[in-house]
């Protein structure tokens, strides 16, 4: 029981911090990546059905969260975000579906998991790349919310099998690099 409310309450603090996260877009404070918003939010469909084949109960309350949020927040990137079509974002395009190819073709959903995550990683990269050059234009809570919530996901996990645990550790590792992108020059300053 305890297990399920942790879980249940990793998931609100997703869609928690897509709240402010929202709002920063539309007062245009933060100008999101059209391409990597794309990508999650076919990714996130994709591993929310990888993870209930792999049986990974509470686990994916986290997934939920995150795919129903990206995809609210892919709708406002349509007005309101940054790029979509460039050179980085149409390659990345192309390996996300050659990834998902792979992935159709093997019937391992525990390889299929894995290649999701690969898919994430060049799904980030056009956000990785923007944030680089637009360190503002992000919102350090989402970000945090999205170390956060995973780790209270691995916590509250039924049983610690890498099946389970892989997509969630991903996200918060995923997060803290892209914190890391937002505050470089904050980081080199105090070195």
């Amino acid at each position: 029981m305890i297990q399920a409310i942790v879980s249940a309450t990793a998931g609100l603090i997703v869609l928690a911090v897509y709240i402010p996260y929202a709002l920063d877009i539309l007062r245009g404070r933060v100008q999101t990546s059209r391409a990597t918003r794309a990508m999650f939010a076919v990714l996130l469909v994709i591993v929310l059905l990888q993870q209930r084949d792999l049986d990974s109960g509470w686990a994916m309350a986290i997934t939920a969260g995150e795919a129903l949020g990206s995809i609210a927040i892919l709708v406002l990137s349509f007005s309101r975000g940054m790029g979509g079509l460039q050179r980085l974002d149409i390659v990345c395009y192309f390996l996300l579906a050659i990834d998902i190819l792979c992935w159709q073709l093997s019937s391992n959903t525990l390889l299929a998991l894995h290649l999701s995550i690969l898919a994430d990683v060049i799904a980030c990269m056009p956000m990785f790349y923007k944030t680089w050059r637009h360190p503002r234009s992000e919102t350090p809570l989402f970000y945090i919310g999205g170390v956060a919530a995973p780790l209270l996901s691995v916590i509250a996990s039924p049983s610690y099998q890498y099946a389970v645990l892989v997509f969630p550790l991903y996200l918060a590792l995923a997060n803290v690099v892209q914190l890391g992108i937002m505050y470089r020059h904050t980081l080199v300053v105090r070195a």
